[in-house]
């Protein structure tokens, strides 16, 4: 564990999803009802249609990590997590826009949400949150947009919450985000407005 004076900047999603983090074991699952993610997401709308510049989401508290991942989360794996899920979401939502894949910009804000969702270890990518529980399977699944995974009757809480507010976040993107234009518009105010201070201890 890193000695000394804590260090806490303030980063924007680019900025905070370039690390990558693991939520502890005996941290508790991830368990965001719709009541928080509908908190969250109405918060981010109206930043995004705000004139403000920059939107505070709160403190994260990590740690030196022993794993492939740069920080152990202390504190605040419920927000980033579900930040997390919201960035699946809106790459998702961007693939079903008709002729995605020959727009630029489109495929542009693909592969940077590539990037902040995913990073590369030895043995492949991997979400930049590794979650509590047993939810990484599912938040891979989530991002890739791919079969979940186990039958639903056999999901944890935590899969079940991860897959419930990935479906709130599409719902509430859908009747935001009503032409590509508003979806890129929100997705660049979120990624460089939205404030998370990491503080390093």
């Amino acid at each position: 564990m890193r000695a000394g004076k804590p260090n806490a900047p303030a980063l924007n999603l680019r900025e905070f999803f370039s690390e990558s983090y693991a939520v502890p074991l005996y941290q508790r699952e991830y368990s965001w009802s719709e009541n928080e993610i509908d908190d969250l997401f109405q918060d981010l709308s109206d930043f995004v249609e705000s004139k403000q510049s920059y939107y505070f989401l709160g403190q994260v508290i990590v740690a030196d990590c022993e794993t492939s991942e740069r920080y152990y989360v202390v504190d605040g794996q419920q927000r980033i997590t579900s930040v997390l899920v919201l960035l699946a979401a809106i790459s998702n939502q961007i693939k079903t826009i008709s002729g995605f894949k020959d727009n630029k910009e489109l495929n542009f804000l693909l592969n940077e949400l590539q990037l902040l969702l995913k990073y590369s270890k030895k043995d492949g990518l991997s979400p930049r949150v590794k979650v509590a529980d047993d939810g990484n399977d599912m938040v891979v699944a989530l991002i890739d947009d791919s079969k979940k995974p186990n039958e639903e009757e056999d999901w944890s809480n935590t899969c079940e919450n991860l897959v419930n507010a990935y479906d709130l976040f599409v719902e509430r993107l859908n009747g935001v985000c009503k032409d590509t234009a508003s979806l890129i518009e929100f997705y660049n105010k979120v990624v460089e407005g939205v404030i998370f201070v990491r503080l390093e201890v």
